[in-house]
């Protein structure tokens, strides 16, 4: 080889080093939102916070729990489909087309959650519920401060540990240097008010598994799959990205850079797949909660006669256990 050669060789070199590096994913934060999966966090910002002190006599607040782990059925996908895709890729990664960084950190990645943990509260989510109480305190001021006379304040949570969890970080925070005690009660699982969404929908875990099949038949559609032809692990080494697969890199993606800010798995999608499977979650909540639907609308009957009820209690100095 004549030194031409070697230089020519090198130049080449350096640009396959640089090309590689140029698209780590560790380093591209485009796209970080994931669906449904995404940290309330994420999209607020400390400006949008307004001093509304005025005379508020009541507050009804109905919250949601915090971010929380994967289901047990994900956790047994990820066991199921993540190793064997890793080791395809350890055989094989010279022949892919993706950072050298994000290989390995796809290689070296290890399962560290059992089934156990599965909807557990994660650290987060706690603190999304800290951060739910101090934007309250900001924006109601004064009704907070004019607490100082009540000594026990009675709660209601859903029967969940996450909602529990959710409910005592919430109001720690709200409550936290006012020497009055509170007290979390445990609704029963009939509790149209605080699980109307699946008391009002009996035939939830049937349209869900339909709603299921459609996404899982529109991932195999010839418009998906010719996008999915721009993933390198799919082109590089003729991986069948069957739906189920898909979704199960994809979740893997998205509950750990919720719970730990950055996930190898995240790697093997460009921006464009990654926001069509957020589209896809979106939809499938939407398409099972959403506008419209019967579930919906005799959720929303339960709370507003609930508040109107508290409206009129709270006039004559009575207020309802909520």
């Amino acid at each position: 080889m004549s030194a031409k050669d070697i230089i020519i060789l090198s130049i080449f070199l350096t640009v396959l080093i640089e090309r590689s590096f140029e698209y780590c994913s560790t380093e591209e934060k485009s796209n970080r939102h994931y669906g449904t999966y995404t940290s309330y966090d994420n999209s607020f910002e400390e400006s949008q916070l307004t001093n509304l002190n005025s005379n508020v006599t009541m507050i009804y607040f109905i919250g949601r729990h915090g971010s929380r782990q994967e289901s047990g059925s994900g956790i047994r996908n990820w066991r199921k489909y993540l190793p064997e895709l890793q080791e395809i890729l350890e055989k094989n990664q010279l022949a892919v087309d993706v950072c050298r960084e994000d290989i390995e950190s796809i290689i070296n990645w290890k399962l560290n959650i059992s089934i156990k943990d599965s909807y557990k509260l994660l650290e987060i989510g706690k603190n999304e519920q800290k951060s739910i109480a101090k934007r309250l305190l900001i924006k109601f001021p004064r009704f907070f401060n004019n607490l100082r006379n009540v000594e026990q304040l009675d709660f209601q949570s859903s029967n969940t540990d996450r909602t529990y969890q959710s409910a005592y970080e919430f109001l720690s925070t709200i409550f936290k240097g006012r020497n009055i005690s509170f007290n979390i009660k445990r609704s029963r699982k009939s509790d149209n008010l605080i699980r109307s969404y699946k008391n009002f929908d009996p035939s939830y875990t049937k349209r869900s598994e339909k709603i299921q099949l459609k996404i899982e038949n529109f991932l195999k559609s010839d418009e998906i799959q010719e996008i999915l032809k721009s993933i390198p692990m799919v082109t590089n080494l003729n991986l069948d990205f069957h739906p189920q697969l898909l979704l199960t890199i994809w979740r893997s993606c998205a509950y750990e850079y919720l719970s730990l800010e950055s996930s190898p798995w995240c790697a093997v999608f460009n921006d464009k797949v990654l926001k069509i499977l957020e589209f896809l979650d979106d939809a499938r909540y939407y398409n099972l909660q959403g506008y419209g639907l019967s579930p919906a609308q005799k959720s929303a009957c339960v709370i507003i006669r609930d508040v109107w009820e508290n409206i009129h209690l709270s006039k004559a100095g009575m207020y309802l256990l909520l």
